[in-house]
C-alpha cells in the first residue's frame, strides 16, 4: 500500500469501529455500510479506487477486535501528508453519516465523532 492510500484504509477501519460502537455488526448492517462506503467513496475525487483500499480491510481482518478507532487514526496520521481540507471534512461527513445510519446515536457514537472531528483537525 502506498502513503497516499493510508488515510482512505484508516477511514474505513474508523468507520467500521464506528458501526460496530453499538454492538456486533450484523450482516445487514455490514452490507449496508459497505454500500454506504462504495458511494462515499465515488465522491471522492483523488485519482484512484478508494473503494478497493477500503474494501481490502474487510478481507483482510479475520478479526474485528483489529479494527479500532486508534489503527484507523494510525493510518490516516501515516498519510497526512495527503489530506486536503477536502478531504478532511469528507471524512467527518462519512463518520457522521455511519453513526447516524443504525440508529439509535449512542454516547458512544457521540463521543467517537467529536474525538474523530478533534484528531482530524489535528493533521
Amino acid at each position: 500500500m502506498e502513503a497516499k492510500e493510508y488515510p482512505f484504509y484508516g477511514i474505513g477501519i474508523i468507520a467500521f469501529s464506528m458501526a460496530s460502537a453499538d454492538g456486533v455488526i450484523q450482516g445487514r448492517e455490514r452490507h449496508a455500510l459497505q454500500e454506504m462506503l462504495r458511494e462515499w467513496s465515488d465522491q471522492v475525487e483523488v485519482g484512484y479506487d478508494v473503494t478497493e483500499i477500503i474494501f481490502h480491510l474487510f478481507v483482510k481482518t479475520a478479526s474485528p477486535e483489529e479494527l479500532t478507532y486508534e489503527r484507523g487514526m494510525h493510518y490516516i496520521t501515516l498519510g497526512k501528508d495527503y489530506l486536503t481540507e477536502r478531504i478532511k471534512e469528507k471524512f467527518i461527513f462519512l463518520i457522521n453519516d455511519v453513526a447516524h445510519s443504525f440508529p439509535p446515536v449512542t454516547e458512544v457514537e457521540r463521543a467517537l465523532i467529536k474525538r474523530f472531528r478533534a484528531d482530524i483537525k489535528h493533521l
